[in-house]
């Protein structure tokens, strides 16, 4: 088996339980509003002001495409990816349940994204990196970005010991597929630096995205307690091409 083939495997079986649930298909709310309130995708709002109608964006790793939905009510057009199949069925099919046709859905490998250099304005992915190989990787983000675009993920970190110890659990003993989850670490900034002018790492959550009830809370003890990033369990990766 391959290096990501129990990775689609997940993933399609993950959007065929989509599938027994139209209901879950319909996007009700905007961009604006699910970006402004998660707590990981909060700083990206700010970051990529998407307000231009003429932007293009990159989404990679797309999964069963809620998030690229709605970054399509605010771009001009959005390519998106993923390793599943069935992901980009069922994104396929969110795209007709809400009248979206400026998404440009397909199966696809972020280690050879089909695009030319300096393609788009933005790249956008959700808890994609820790599954790919990021020297292989970042460097195809940064060659189709434009000179002085953005890109912004979301990402697991490895800061928190109790989460570690969790995730171990769950991906080994668990889950059905293990997978190739991998965390991102501190270190990982460098990978970044190589390729980006601009590469920041913000500690945006300890356990809330894995209980969104806490997103309220934690967002406070964050800002008042900076300490408490310290413990970070995700983070939320910015960054920004500049000439060569």
């Amino acid at each position: 088996m391959g290096k990501y083939d129990e990775e689609e495997l997940k993933w399609n079986k993950k959007a065929g339980d989509l599938l027994k649930k139209p209901d879950s298909l319909k996007i009700e709310k905007t961009y604006e509003e699910v970006f402004a309130r998660h707590i990981n995708l909060r700083p990206i709002v700010k970051f990529f002001n998407l307000q231009n109608k003429e932007s293009s964006l990159l989404d990679v790793g797309c999964g069963a495409g809620w998030t690229t939905c709605l970054l399509a009510k605010v771009c001009k057009m959005v390519d998106a990816f993923d390793i599943s199949a069935s992901s980009i069925g069922v994104l396929k099919e969110r795209m007709r349940v809400n009248s979206i046709d400026n998404i440009n859905p397909y199966i696809g490998n972020a280690e050879e994204i089909p695009f030319g250099d300096e393609r788009f304005d933005f790249v956008f992915g959700n808890a994609v990196l820790h599954h790919v190989t990021l020297d292989r990787v970042v460097p195809e983000i940064a060659r189709v970005l434009k000179t002085g675009g953005k890109a912004a993920f979301c990402e697991p970190y490895t800061a928190n010991i109790a989460i570690n110890i969790m995730r171990y659990i769950k991906h080994n003993i668990i889950d059905e597929y293990k997978g190739t989850d991998v965390p991102l670490s501190p270190s990982d900034i460098n990978i970044f630096r190589k390729h980006f002018s601009t590469a920041e790492f913000i500690e945006t959550s300890i356990f809330s995205h894995m209980l969104e009830a806490l997103m309220p809370i934690e967002s406070v003890l964050l800002e008042r307690i900076p300490l408490l990033k310290k413990q970070a369990g995700y983070i939320t990766i910015l960054l920004q091409k500049g000439t060569s």
